[in-house]
């Protein structure tokens, strides 16, 4: 899924979308022929600001959500008040206690995930090379 938006770069107010919104009856055929699925009741709940996307899920116990971020091709600087803004976006609308993800170990993904404040908690080692856990929780 694409994320659009318009242009104006001040604008950090996240949204909650659907894909179902976003795309036809044959968009999601052609996802879920090319091995998206998407559920009408899904868990997933997507939220965009500007170009940027995050997908976050219920992550196995209470209180724990797991979440990927999407970018565009956007300076670095507005990648992370992106992100930020849909942590904490998400964070006041569900309330959980922490939210986790996991990076592949390329320095822009370390930096960024730094930058928007998520810590290490672990490594994955994984066949195609170590993914780092990161957890994020909003200050409050």
């Amino acid at each position: 899924m694409e994320a659009t938006a318009g242009n104006n770069r001040s604008d950090r107010k996240p949204s909650r979308l659907c894909p179902s919104d976003e795309l036809s009856a044959e968009g999601i055929e052609a996802l879920e022929a090319g091995g998206f699925k998407y559920l009408l009741g899904d868990p997933h709940q997507y939220w965009r600001v500007n170009r940027t996307v995050g997908v976050f899920w219920p992550g196995g116990f209470e209180g724990l959500w797991m979440v990927q971020l999407f970018r565009g091709d956007d300076e670095p600087h507005e990648t992370v008040a992106d992100f930020k803004a849909l942590l904490r976006t998400f964070w006041d609308a569900e309330n959980p206690d922490y939210i986790m993800s996991s990076i592949p170990t390329t320095w822009e993904d370390i930096w960024l995930t730094r930058e928007t404040g998520f810590q290490q908690t672990g490594v994955l080692p994984m066949p195609s090379g170590p993914h780092i856990l990161v957890g994020w929780r909003k200050c409050h």
